[in-house]
């Protein structure tokens, strides 16, 4: 029964807000357990179909890649996310951010691979010269994602969560069959580098499709200094997670060498798949 002290229009919007959080509830379980086992099961073919070294020289690329991912965007999309009203400088701002950071650390991704393979593959020298070449491949993935960071962003505000959750079912399926067809060509660890290059250039595909927004110049250092505040403590809290998650790799691979952390990341994301799908 309607409460007689509210406006008509009252109940209607009520509904639609309860009908818009369930569509969103819905596609948020389809892309977490639908991307969680997509992605396992992919894992699971490339892992059979891969060597253990093979997978492992990519897990150790991997630490570095997942660290400078952190610092694409400088929390400037959680800080879109979160104002209660945004600009289009705003916005703006923190696409041309995006841009110039993920050019930067690919940049530098590609200029210290060798001395950064050499570190990673500590336990194994001989393996550091396969190592280079795949860290500065994929150091292209920081100027890729760079493109996607903004428009997740406005997604994410807008509670976009179908059109979120289609780009990353598309991302994951797509890269995991570029990865699946190059392991059963051959390319051995180079599978899992073209997996992922596929996977974020799908993503940023996905993404421009469904969302309408496109970029300006509207860019100044007071839009800058207004996300940054928010941003910052976003990054810090994230390089804090990451390292709580990831020092286990980064010791396994440097003092055991990549096999042995092949075998743990495997085991390790069998075990974190079913903990974040059980949850």
């Amino acid at each position: 029964m309607a409460d007689p002290w509210l406006p008509a229009d009252h109940d209607s919007e009520q509904e639609g807000l309860r009908r818009q959080v369930a569509r969103g509830l819905t596609w948020t379980f389809i892309h977490t357990w639908g991307g969680q086992l997509l992605s396992l099961v992919v894992f699971l073919i490339l892992a059979r179909l891969l060597t253990r070294e093979e997978f492992g020289l990519v897990a150790l690329a991997a630490i570095f890649v997942a660290f400078a991912q952190l610092l694409i965007d400088q929390g400037f999309g959680d800080a879109i996310i979160q104002r209660p009203s945004v600009t289009r400088g705003h916005i703006d701002t923190a696409f041309w951010v995006a841009i110039a950071t993920g050019t930067l650390l690919s940049v530098i991704g590609i200029v210290i691979a060798q001395p950064l393979a050499a570190l990673l593959a500590r336990a194994e020298p001989d393996v550091a010269p396969a190592l280079t070449p795949i860290i500065q491949v994929l150091s292209l993935l920081f100027f890729i994602s760079s493109f996607s960071s903004t428009q997740q962003a406005l997604l994410r505000r807008e509670l976009a969560f179908r059109s979120l959750a289609t780009r990353g079912l598309l991302a994951i399926g797509g890269g995991g069959a570029v990865g699946i067809a190059m392991a059963f060509m051959g390319f051995g660890a180079w599978a899992l580098v073209g997996q992922q290059l596929a996977a974020a250039i799908i993503a940023v595909i996905t993404l421009w499709t469904v969302s309408p927004w496109r970029p300006g110049l509207e860019v100044s250092r007071a839009n800058f200094q207004e996300l940054f505040g928010f941003g910052i403590k976003v990054v810090g809290s994230d390089v804090l997670t990451f390292l709580s998650r990831n020092t286990d790799n980064l010791l396994v691979g440097i003092f055991l060498g990549p096999v042995p952390l092949a075998i743990y990341a495997v085991a390790y994301r069998i075990l974190d798949t079913s903990q974040k799908v059980l949850v």
